[in-house]
């Protein structure tokens, strides 16, 4: 799972020009290496922070292992945390992708409960459709990309390894 950490949505512009306009939700999975490299490199000479932790859910550290929305939801309290400390700023917008493991009134919770431990202003805290906001398909590229380095060993993540500012294994 991972988060971004933006001072300005603007500064992913020239990133969010390589993702095709063709009405198709692009993520890591339904593109090629081409487009994903282009992707990658654009994202590298933009501003902004990388937050993600990764579990094997058959292997994890812990030993509990946790599965489905329960898992998702540490997962979320995790990347949110690591991410509201990490911000440069104390005004905050926080998005999560639209999904069926988590409602939208724990979500707000986490963030919530997130913002008072980071001393962090909520601007807005919504779940929105990735489809529809390029920052969020940003986010699911970094995602597949981080997936693809545990998994199969994949580089790709190096292209904008300096822009992770928290990585964790759980």
């Amino acid at each position: 799972m991972a988060a971004m950490i933006l001072p300005r949505t603007r500064n992913l512009k020239s990133a969010y020009k390589t993702i095709p306009k063709d009405g198709k939700e692009h993520k890591w999975y339904n593109s090629d290496e081409d487009e994903i490299l282009e992707l990658f490199e654009a994202m590298g000479r933009c501003r902004f922070g990388i937050v993600y932790s990764v579990i094997k859910k058959n292997k994890p550290l812990s030993d509990a292992p946790v599965y489905g929305n329960e898992l998702y939801d540490r997962m979320v309290c995790q990347v949110v945390d690591d991410a509201l400390s990490h911000l440069g700023c104390r005004d905050v917008k926080v998005y999560l992708d639209n999904n069926r493991f988590i409602s939208t009134e724990r979500f707000r919770e986490i963030v919530r409960e997130s913002s008072v431990r980071s001393g962090v202003n909520l601007l807005e805290v919504r779940k929105r459709d990735s489809k529809s906001t390029p920052c969020l398909q940003l986010v699911d590229f970094v995602a597949g990309s981080v997936r693809a380095k545990y998994e199969r060993g994949d580089t790709k993540l190096s292209i904008i390894e300096d822009k992770i500012s928290f990585a964790r294994r759980l």
